[in-house]
C-alpha cells in the first residue's frame, strides 16, 4: 500500500484488485500485509475494475503472497494487472516525484517502471546500473481510451527491492 497517492492493490488466493482509497474506509490505519474483509463498489478504472467507496475491516496480518515470474513479452497485454509479481532488470535511471522514486528498469524483452515510496538519499549511486529484482502489484501502461499500452509500473509496497550489486 503506497499512503501517498492514496492507492493500494489487495490480492487473495484468486488474484488482485486495485482499490481507491478516497471514500473508502478501514476500522484501523492500513498496511501491506494486513488480511482485511472488503466489501465496496466496482467501477470501470482506468484499464480494468477497480473498486472504490470500500469498507475494510483488518482480520490480522499474513505474509505477502509468493510473487509469480513470466517473461516479460507474457505480462505485456495487462492480464496480470494488480497480481503480484517479481521481475528482474537493471536500473538504467530514475527520478523522484511526489516522494516516491520511479526507476527505469531495463530487462530482457523491455523496460518497465518500478515505484517504490522507501528508497535511500544517495539512490542514484547505488542502483544505477544495479541489478535488481523488483517485487510488488503489477499495474498496466493504458492510452486514453484505456487500452493496454504496455506492462508497468511495478508499484513496489513493503518488501521494495533487492538490490544486487
Amino acid at each position: 500500500m503506497d499512503a501517498g497517492p492514496g492507492e493500494m492493490f489487495v490480492q487473495d488466493e484468486t488474484g488482485g484488485i486495485f482499490v481507491f482509497e478516497h471514500e473508502s474506509v478501514s476500522d484501523v490505519p492500513l498496511r501491506a500485509g494486513q488480511v482485511v474483509d472488503l466489501q465496496g463498489f466496482t467501477t470501470p478504472g482506468d484499464f480494468s475494475p477497480c473498486i472504490t467507496k470500500a469498507h475494510l475491516k483488518v482480520l490480522g496480518t499474513a505474509p505477502l503472497p509468493e510473487p509469480k515470474r513470466l517473461p516479460f513479452e507474457q505480462i505485456v497485454g495487462g492480464k496480470e494487472d494488480g497480481q503480484w509479481f517479481e521481475l528482474e532488470g537493471v536500473v538504467r535511471s530514475g527520478q523522484t516525484k511526489s516522494g516516491r522514486l520511479l526507476l527505469n528498469v531495463a530487462t530482457v524483452g523491455g523496460s518497465f517502471v518500478a515505484v517504490t515510496p522507501g528508497f535511500p538519499q544517495d539512490w542514484s549511486q547505488e542502483w544505477v546500473d544495479a541489478r535488481v529484482v523488483m517485487r510488488g502489484a503489477l499495474a498496466p501502461i493504458f492510452n486514453e481510451r484505456r487500452q493496454s499500452a504496455g506492462a508497468g509500473p511495478l508499484e513496489t509496497r513493503s518488501s521494495g527491492g533487492d538490490i544486487e550489486g
